[in-house]
């Protein structure tokens, strides 16, 4: 009622009350629950599918997602990987055993990924998603979705009083020490703990 799972052959904006999510790849546990992150965004590419979640309610993915134009020709191959395990599917199938798909089943999780076992294959529509861990983390009960922010886009996030890095050291290809920047590779040492390389022609 509230998510979704969403794969389209073509690239969209997500429309004013519904997130889509990306599932990132990184795990992890807290209190004994296992969690996989989700990244927000404002647009859905095409070919790579995406969590959608309807914000307050007023907007419902399924009923978003009967707007939109299928229309459109699709590959030939029924499945689509995502980085973060998530497979889109263009085709109407079941859900494959030892995938998760995205509900709630009233457990006290909440909406998770849940297994799927043989006999309760739940049917996955066309253009929609189902979630195929990394064998390491296979056999879970469930994976939750933990939001994390896209450090990329995320304004709040940027420290806008940091002081830019500046050089503290300099050093040649052969790792001898330079005072001033020399032709072909010059290694830097910044202030922040990082290096950085630059070739001078």
């Amino acid at each position: 009622d509230r998510w979704g799972t969403l794969c389209l052959p073509y690239s969209i904006g997500v429309p004013s009350g519904l997130t889509a999510y990306k599932l990132t790849g990184t795990f992890s546990w807290v209190d004994g629950r296992r969690y996989v992150d989700v990244t927000p965004g404002t647009t859905i590419e095409a070919n790579v599918p995406v969590i959608v979640k309807s914000n307050d309610g007023s907007v419902k993915p399924d009923q978003w997602f009967a707007q939109l134009n299928y229309s459109t020709t699709v590959k030939k191959t029924p499945d689509v990987m995502s980085e973060g395990g998530l497979t889109g599917t263009f085709l109407k199938q079941a859900s494959p055993v030892g995938s998760y798909v995205l509900q709630d089943l009233n457990d006290g999780d909440g909406m998770a990924f849940h297994p799927v076992v043989e006999g309760q294959q739940p049917t996955l529509y066309q253009f929609r998603g189902y979630f195929a861990p990394p064998v390491a983390q296979a056999g879970a009960k469930a994976f939750l979705l933990r939001v994390v922010p896209n450090e990329a886009t995320d304004i709040d996030n940027m420290d806008i009083t940091a002081t830019p890095a500046t050089i503290v050291a300099r050093y040649n290809a052969t790792g001898e020490r330079i005072d001033m920047p020399q032709k072909g590779l010059n290694i830097l040492k910044m202030s922040d703990g990082t290096i950085r390389k630059t070739f001078i022609h």
